[in-house]
């Protein structure tokens, strides 16, 4: 009986492991892949970008990609996180307001063609008042424009869209700064919409749910974190550039758009019984690699505007602007004459780098430098009024060319000269300032995301370097008897303690602020005092008394001083000024100080 029960017993088994094996597979047979597209921030960007690193973006490529993965896909879904329309300040291509219209409605029609399931209102879209929008959006005969916290009679709060076996509720929230353009429209708290819709489509039978936002990714993380049913999150407006962004958070995929369209962003997911098994993000680059969609070009105009003509080594003029008639006019430049006063001696002062950005408007440049330590430089200096160098002067030849008139913002006309404005071509020598040697100081946030990297790189560079006079700054504003911080009160509070070690502790300031920075959103600062061995009763009643404010306004008086807002800038010898977009290696630093 034994033998017979343990056969039968290995029987059932032996059969049994089979067959649950093919049932865990039916689970992966039957789990529905659907992929989803989005975009967001587009601002009616009908052709590539002139980038840095080349053309990217365009609706005519981005239209193509669209297609082919279509054909390659079963089923996906096509979204977009709102700021379509052109005009406003994030419209780098506004003109005015007739061309940003006609450059708008081109725009709808190239979206429609692409056939968007879903697209959030965003304040942008009301930039021509809440008519154009009603009249554009009903005329092309689009269904897929959609608000859940405004009221109005030709948007629907959401969208119940099917894909293969999935049903999909959709749901977009847009900014209060909508009231700013429309003081009586019918807004409706962001919360309270989230958590009415969301109901509202689980009880219509939806199984994800998504979110087009316009309410900028800051409050889009802490809406999630009080609303729960989120399933994926498209973010938009004032799109933050986070070099380690977070994907998920609890339950809900962060899906984040490319600013202009420079890219197509894409999310392959596995479903199964409603429930999102995994997933995977892939931002696919619209580049020059992509053949243009011959539909979505036959509707193009040649050109917007004069920038729209772009040729190597030409001039491109735009006639008849905005129309299916519009064509590009290209002949051989004009000759600008660029004037640069530098001084003799500048380690950052690099003006070949301005010089290729300046001849991607201006080809041909005749070119002549003065020192500033020359009469002639220092005469022309004081007359122009310039405290910074290098300084870049065109002469009013500029006037005939065919650029000047998109590029005049960034002069200033002064006697009868052009002087281009420091912010956009930077400056790296401040005029007046007694030089010091080896003096090194460093402007910086705590809060910044580069910082801790920063104060790495400085106590490295600084154990080598002991000739070196360094001093530490912080971010701030005196505004009467209070202090302003970038990042308000919880920055402030650890300016003031660190300026207290700084004053009591100079040795030991770079070890506190390392510790600090490693976790500064934590309230234990008295840890990293501890570690440091720092006496935390000083410290603490110096950052709360007069004292600690004294210091740090004395801290902050050199930031204040240069105009200083952004961390991570230098300054060399009391004299040059410079900041890098990324930290760099100490023999990095090194090359460039010595």
């Amino acid at each position: 009986m034994k033998i017979k029960s343990f056969v039968f017993l290995f029987s059932v088994f032996y059969f049994l492991s089979p067959i649950s094996c093919f049932l865990s597979s039916v689970t992966y047979v039957f789990a529905e892949k659907i992929t989803i597209l989005y975009t967001g921030e587009t601002h009616s960007m009908l052709y590539p970008c002139d980038c840095p690193l080349g053309l990217n973006g365009g609706v005519s490529a981005r239209s193509t990609k669209i297609k082919q993965i279509r054909k390659e896909e079963a089923h996906v879904l096509l979204i977009d996180s709102g700021g379509v329309f052109a005009g406003g300040l994030l419209d780098e291509n506004s003109q005015n307001v007739d061309l940003d219209k006609k450059r708008t409605l081109v725009n709808l029609d190239a979206i429609k063609l692409m056939g968007y399931d879903a697209i959030a209102v965003g304040d942008e879209e009301f930039n021509f008042g809440e008519e154009f929008l009603k009249n554009s959006i009903t005329e092309k005969g689009f269904s897929s424009f959609i608000c859940s916290n405004i009221e109005s009679g030709y948007l629907a709060s959401s969208i119940l869209k099917q894909i293969g076996e999935v049903k999909f509720g959709i749901l977009a929230l847009t900014t209060p700064e909508i009231k700013n353009k429309l003081a009586d429209i019918k807004y409706i708290e962001p919360k309270e919409a989230l958590d009415k819709s969301i109901k509202a489509l689980r009880a219509k039978g939806a199984d994800i749910i998504i979110v087009l936002s316009h309410l900028g990714e800051e409050e889009d993380l802490n809406l999630i974190k009080r609303v729960e049913g989120v399933d994926i999150l498209v973010c938009g407006h004032r799109l933050v550039n986070n070099p380690n962004p977070q994907a998920k958070i609890a339950n809900t995929i962060i899906l984040r758009p490319a600013w202009q369209g420079r890219k197509l962003g894409r999310i392959d997911l596995t479903i199964d019984k409603g429930k999102i098994l995994n997933y995977a993000i892939n931002d696919i680059k619209i580049d020059k690699e992509i053949k243009d969609d011959p539909e979505v070009s036959l509707i193009l105009p040649k050109c917007f505007s004069d920038k729209d003509c772009r040729q190597k080594a030409l001039t491109g003029n735009c006639e008849n602007p905005a129309t299916l008639f519009a064509k590009c006019v290209f002949k051989k430049p004009e000759p600008v004459s660029l004037l640069i006063i530098k001084p003799k001696l500048c380690k950052t002062c690099d003006t070949e780098k301005s010089l290729v950005q300046l001849k991607n408007t201006f080809p041909v440049i005749n070119l002549t430098y003065l020192n500033y330590e020359s009469k002639d430089g220092a005469d022309l200096a004081k007359k122009l009024g310039i405290d910074m160098l290098p300084a870049y002067i065109f002469t009013k030849d500029i006037e005939k060319n065919l650029n000047f008139n998109s590029f005049s913002k960034f002069l200033t006309l002064k006697e009868d000269r052009y002087i281009i404005d420091p912010s956009l071509i930077g400056v790296s020598f401040f005029m007046g300032r007694p030089k010091i040697k080896n003096k090194l100081d460093l402007f910086i946030s705590l809060y910044d995301k580069n910082s801790a990297e920063l104060l790495l790189l400085m106590k490295d560079f600084l154990r080598e370097s002991k000739d070196t006079k360094f001093e530490l700054h912080f971010l701030g504003i005196k505004a009467q008897d209070k202090i302003i911080t970038p990042y308000g009160l919880p920055e402030l509070e650890e300016d003031l303690r660190s300026a207290c070690v700084a004053n009591k502790y100079p040795d030991k300031l770079l070890d506190y602020l390392s510790c600090r920075v490693q976790n500064i959103q934590s309230s234990w600062w008295d840890s990293c005092l501890e570690s440091c061995g720092l006496n935390i009763n000083s410290i603490k009643q110096c950052s709360n008394s007069p004292e600690g404010m004294s210091l740090l306004s004395d801290n902050i008086s050199l930031s204040s001083e240069l105009s200083i807002r952004a961390s991570g800038v230098f300054l060399l010898d009391n004299q040059e000024i410079f900041s890098t977009v990324k930290t760099p290696k100490k023999e990095e630093l090194e090359r460039i100080i010595k």
